[in-house]
C-alpha cells in the first residue's frame, strides 16, 4: 500500500491544519504528500463532510476545492480506508482502554476520528509488518491514552503536524530553518493554546531545532546535510 514512503494515517485536524498553513514557499499538505505516504481512514472523511454541512469550517473556504480533489485523489489511489476493513481493530482498541482502566478516557477525551486512526494504525502496521506513524493535533486526546495505545501496541510514533514538519526539516537540507520556525509560529498563532502546557509545547519545538543535528553538527554531517 504505501510503496516506498512511510505510512503516516492522519487526523480530520491534522489535515486541515496542513492545507490552512504553510511551509514556504507552498502548503504543508504539498511537503508532507512527497515525503510520505498519507493514509486516511474513511471516518475521517466522514468528520471533514459533516463539519463543512454544519458549516464549521468556515475559515477554510479558500483551500476547500483543494481539500475535495485531494481526498478523491486519495480515494482513487486506494488511501482512504474503509471503516469495515479494520473494525475488529477498533472493536479491540476499545477493550484495551477498558482493560488499562482508560475506558472515560477514551469515551470523553478521544473522538471517532482519533479512534478510528488508532485502530487503522494497529491494522497496517501488522498487515505491512513496520512501524508509522499516527499524526494528530488533539493533544488532550495524545495524552489521554492515544500515545499510550501506540506505544504499546509498538505501532509506531504519535506526531503533531509541527514534529512531522520538523522531522521533515531533518531529512530534508533543501528546507530552510527559517520556514520551520515561521510555520511553528504561525500553527500556534491558528491553532491558539488552550493551556498552559499547550503554550510550552511551542518553546520545545524551537528547542528540538535549535539542538538538532542539522543545526550542531551540518558542518560534518556527510548524510543529509551537504548539498
Amino acid at each position: 500500500m504505501s510503496g516506498n514512503k512511510q505510512i503516516c494515517i492522519v487526523d480530520t485536524d491534522s489535515l486541515l491544519f496542513a492545507f490552512r498553513l504553510e511551509l514556504r514557499p507552498e502548503k504543508a499538505i504539498q511537503k508532507i504528500s512527497r515525503r510520505f505516504d498519507l493514509i486516511i481512514p474513511e471516518k475521517v472523511v466522514e468528520e471533514y463532510a459533516d463539519k463543512n454541512k454544519r458549516r464549521l469550517l468556515r475559515e477554510y473556504d479558500d483551500v476547500k476545492q483543494d481539500i475535495d480533489l485531494f481526498l478523491e485523489r486519495r480515494k482513487d489511489d486506494g488511501k482512504i480506508v474503509k471503516n469495515y476493513v479494520y473494525s475488529h481493530c477498533l472493536q479491540y482498541a476499545e477493550r484495551w482502554f477498558n482493560l488499562v482502566g482508560k475506558q472515560e478516557e477514551y469515551k470523553n477525551k478521544i473522538d471517532e476520528g482519533e479512534r478510528h486512526c488508532m485502530a487503522l494504525g494497529l491494522f497496517l502496521s501488522r498487515k505491512n509488518e513496520q512501524c508509522l506513524y499516527l499524526v494528530t493535533d488533539d493533544f488532550t486526546a495524545i495524552d489521554a491514552g492515544i500515545r499510550l495505545f501506540v506505544k504499546k501496541q509498538r505501532i509506531g510514533l504519535v506526531y503533531s503536524l509541527p514534529e512531522l514538519i520538523i522531522l521533515n526539516y531533518l531529512l530534508d537540507r533543501g528546507i530552510p530553518e527559517l520556514n520551520v520556525r515561521a510555520f511553528i509560529n504561525d500553527y500556534f498563532i491558528f491553532n491558539k493554546p488552550q493551556s498552559a502546557e499547550f503554550l510550552d509545547l511551542k518553546t520545545k519545538f524551537l528547542e528540538e531545532i535549535e539542538i538538532s543535528c542539522r543545526k550542531q553538527f551540518s558542518s560534518n554531517c556527510n548524510i543529509c546535510c551537504k548539498l
